[in-house]
């Protein structure tokens, strides 16, 4: 900004500070400004200053006396329930949670089953696979995954390899397909 432009400002910002009290009551009036814009402090000196009425149809409405309210009554006591916490659920001691969460090694190959079948990696498909297998579990992430190894035949630049696909399972369903040794996104 040069400084014309910054002097131009100035003197723009000058005259509006002198003319506004000037123009605002006329602004309103003529319905420019909404009087929901303006604070009551100002509607009282307008009205104090000018004998300033509202124009007909304002949504403005001041009350210069809430004391005559009879819905208002200073010293009505406040009244509230109080409401128990409810008791909290406590698991049953008879049930291992952990061991009802984990699945057995025929759930597990049928989870695996199920991925392959349903197209969620496509570098393989379900005839090509000669070995399911269970490997454990791993922390990926900070959340904890059964692994399934699959043992399949493909064929390769290299002629017929059997090569290994690494599956993660969680809550009873694939979640995702890794290449073994780089762990990388199967497709």
């Amino acid at each position: 900004m040069n400084s014309t432009s910054f002097l131009l400002c100035l003197v723009f910002a000058a005259i509006g500070y002198v003319a506004h009290p000037m123009l605002l009551s006329s602004m309103v009036s003529s319905k420019m400004v909404s009087e929901n814009a303006l604070s009551f402090e100002y509607l009282d000196k307008l009205r104090s200053e000018s004998g300033y009425v509202a124009p007909s149809g304002s949504d403005v409405v001041v009350d210069d006396d809430p004391v005559d309210d009879p819905a208002v009554k200073p010293n009505d006591p406040v009244v509230t329930e109080v409401v128990p916490d409810p008791e909290p659920v406590l698991p049953d001691p008879d049930i291992n949670v952990e061991e009802a969460l984990v699945l057995t090694d025929s759930q597990f190959e049928d989870a695996l089953k199920a991925s392959v079948k349903s197209g969620d990696v496509t570098e393989f498909n379900y005839e090509q696979v000669l070995k399911w297998e269970r490997e454990g579990e791993v922390e990926v992430d900070g959340d904890i995954y059964g692994v399934g190894m699959v043992t399949y035949q493909a064929d390769t630049i290299f002629d017929e390899q059997q090569l290994k696909a690494k599956a993660l399972i969680q809550d009873g369903k694939v979640v995702r397909w890794l290449w073994p040794t780089t762990n990388t996104t199967m497709k």
